[in-house]
């Protein structure tokens, strides 16, 4: 089998995958913006990141199955990488896996937000900005991986999630702190919750980016 023919459905469906994760991650600030306000949007949403969840299963699956029949002599790099790169979507899955989770939590708790409905919001929009940047740095790893030419700096881009990580941490800290300002009581243990699921989807992209910095240093 030629080179082309091996290296090209791997870069993209690669693409096709990240497609499927950023899909469901950008749900999350409508989702928001629904609760409590449009009964019909927000259970739209949830649909949407149902099925934009099992859209990332399929598409790894079929991922793997190409990774598992390229040769090696003819793939090059991308046969020397493939173990990183399955490694690297399971690591993608999680970001999938944690924004289903958080709005699923939602609508099963249906609390009323409250003082976190803002916070939310904003960690929501800065975790579609993070993974945005993460896929389009992705993007250009793999599409390197099926040329001779070197693989791009990633440095800039990796850094720029790690930015956006930690301002999502920061909106994390100041929605605890107004949960609790009024005691601990059982509606402020359900907003901790809903928080810290919020939370892991920018935590998991920055999980994600630390293995691309890596099977990037690995690249040669």
């Amino acid at each position: 089998m030629a080179r082309a023919e091996q290296v090209g459905p791997v870069s993209e469906q690669f693409s096709e995958y990240l497609a499927a994760v950023e899909r469901c991650v950008h749900v999350l600030p409508d989702a928001i913006d629904a609760y409590g306000h449009d009964t019909e949007r927000f259970a739209a949403a949830i649909r949407a990141v149902s099925n934009h969840e099992d859209e990332t299963v399929e598409c790894a699956r079929k991922l793997r199955a190409t990774l598992a029949g390229i040769d090696g002599f003819e793939a090059g790099r991308v046969y020397l990488m493939r173990g990183e790169l399955v490694t690297y979507l399971t690591a993608l899955s999680e970001i999938a896996t944690s924004a289903e989770r958080v709005l699923v939590e939602l609508d099963t708790i249906e609390p009323a937000l409250g003082p976190i409905r803002e916070g939310l919001a904003e960690m929501a929009h800065v975790a579609g900005v993070a993974f945005e940047t993460l896929a389009a740095a992705s993007r250009s790893y793999v599409r390197a991986l099926a040329t001779v030419a070197d693989p791009p700096s990633l440095g800039a881009s990796l850094d720029r999630v790690r930015r956006l990580e930690t301002a999502a941490d920061d909106l994390k800290d100041d929605c605890l702190r107004e949960t609790f300002t009024g005691g601990y009581g059982p509606e402020a243990l359900v907003h901790r919750e809903l928080v810290l699921g919020m939370d892991a989807v920018p935590n998991t992209i920055e999980d994600a980016a630390d293995h691309l910095a890596y099977m990037r240093a690995c690249t040669v």
